[in-house]
């Protein structure tokens, strides 16, 4: 019964149905997430440490789970997993060098993330299996936050391939040289090829959804650190009360519940990239420590007195002001200087509108890849009505929006009418000018469109900020002011919404 549930035929049931409950979860505009990477393998004996993760982590992804080694080559021998979880105590019992075993173990079922797991008495052999490779290392007894911690960690990082994907799709060649036809997302590649070659830190700055993940991605992978790890860290979904474990590792008895020797994430990162994702939610202690990381390339774990030298590219990315922030006093001046070496501003998809067939065929392609259905055309009017909304969610949102749109879709050819109901309504064609006003008043009025959008434009980019604003315009900031009511803009309608 146990094998007949891993059938082809059962998985793709399986997907179909989830499929379903996503695209209900999109027609209602809810963020339902559902995660279709590879699954998981977990190997324990019938332990409660190893049972208690197979529970948890099978309500959200598929997982396989094995006896011992022996139980995974005869059931998954050629299977490729995401993640392999293995308890050590089997290991050490089947001999031979943990290093070699692991390697071997990475080869064999394509994943490059190794748990192991084990109980309070194999302490030192736990931190022997760090040294021969492992990924991370999980000791009894185990927190519910840490599973936590790696199950929003795997979805942020299947978001990420999936995105990267969409991306490494477009171009050949380098990385970080993709097919566009906007010009301020061409300057935008240019900028990670000139910043990725460096070991310069990066700030990237834009709103939620526009791919901060994805161009961070690309720095890693077109920089000399691309063989060395790229570790993730999202700063707003870890509890103020972890983020320094989490970030610089604690010590055992550092703090109630430090059992163990933990490793942070600067540490995991060693000889490649961290990505610290919304670096502006960070604590002000937090901050102290990671200007020091900056400055003088050490660290100290939580409850710990010897310095680590750290060995890491560092790349934050926020949806906030920083710069203004600081000026409040509630982030650290001399921290923003030091992460704001080298700023990118990614593009919202608002401003490159021209890239939205691109984007549309490329979905397309990939959910006929997954789900096996053909769409052979789409109609042009869905090109037309797609370009002309703002997406508030950037290029997630209009990820969802497409794929709903091809799950409702029962033809071969995708109509309007299968998008969201107030995308799909008519569109309707802008109002002529009275051709019978003079030619100046006829001018005046367009003139007057123009601007207006550039003001939009312009204010949108600097996320309302007046100065730097009525700088790039040409303008001083009374002027713009004036013309800002006369066309009834408010600054607080441009700032960035988290």
């Amino acid at each position: 019964m146990g094998q007949a549930l891993h059938q082809p035929w059962v998985r793709g049931l399986k997907f179909l149905f989830l499929g379903f409950i996503k695209g209900l979860g999109l027609w209602f505009r809810q963020p339902f997430y559902i995660s279709f990477m590879r699954p998981l393998l977990i190997v324990h004996s019938q332990t409660q440490m190893g049972s208690t993760i197979c529970k948890y982590l099978g309500n959200r992804f598929e997982v396989f789970c094995a006896r011992d080694l022996r139980d995974c080559e005869a059931k998954y021998r050629d299977q490729r997993f995401e993640c392999l979880l293995l308890e050590l105590g089997p290991l050490l019992n089947g001999g031979g060098q943990l290093m070699r075993l692991f390697q071997g173990l990475r080869r064999q079922y394509g994943c490059n993330r190794l748990v192991v797991l084990g109980g309070k008495d194999l302490g030192a052999r736990l931190l022997d299996a760090v040294q021969a490779g492992a990924t991370e290392v999980w000791q009894e007894p185990l927190a519910k936050e840490q599973l936590k911690l790696f199950y929003e960690d795997l979805e942020n990082r299947a978001r990420l391939e999936s995105e990267l994907e969409m991306l490494r799709s477009f171009g050949s060649g380098s990385p970080a040289v993709t097919r566009t036809h906007s010009p301020l997302v061409r300057q935008l590649y240019g900028q990670v090829n000139s910043v990725a070659v460096t070991d310069s830190a990066v700030l990237l700055l834009g709103e939620t959804g526009v791919g901060k993940g994805v161009i961070a991605r690309l720095i890693h992978q077109a920089s000399p650190r691309v063989k060395g790890p790229f570790v993730h860290v999202h700063c707003g979904a870890i509890p103020e009360s972890l983020i320094e474990s989490e970030l610089f590792g604690h010590e055992r008895g550092a703090f109630t519940g430090a059992t163990k020797r933990k490793l942070g994430r600067f540490e995991l990162a060693k000889g490649g990239t961290i990505f610290l994702d919304e670096i502006s939610t960070i604590t002000g202690a937090t901050q102290t420590k990671l200007l020091q990381v900056l400055q003088e390339k050490i660290m100290q774990r939580v409850g710990g007195e010897s310095p680590i030298n750290t060995d890491v590219r560092v790349i934050a990315a926020t949806n906030q002001d920083l710069w203004e922030m600081s000026r409040e006093g509630r982030f650290r001046e001399d921290l923003y200087y030091r992460l704001n070496v080298f700023p990118i501003e990614v593009v919202p998809l608002r401003e490159r509108l021209e890239d939205i067939p691109l984007l549309v065929d490329n979905k397309l392609k990939r959910l006929e890849a997954r789900y096996q259905k053909q769409i052979q055309a789409v109609d042009p009017e869905v090109y037309q009505v797609l370009q002309q909304y703002k997406y508030p969610g950037n290029i997630r949102e209009l990820e969802n929006i497409l794929e709903r749109a091809y799950i409702l879709e029962t033809g071969p050819r995708l109509e309007r009418f299968s998008l969201p109901h107030e995308l799909a309504t008519p569109i309707e064609s802008p109002s002529p000018f009275d051709w019978r006003r003079s030619l100046a008043e006829v001018r005046q009025q367009a003139i007057e469109e123009i601007e207006k959008r550039y003001l939009e434009r312009l204010l949108s980019r600097h996320k309302g900020r007046i100065k730097p604003s009525a700088d790039e315009a040409g303008l001083g900031t009374r002027q713009l002011r004036n013309l800002m009511i006369k066309y009834e803009l408010h600054k607080e309608s441009f700032k960035s919404k988290g």
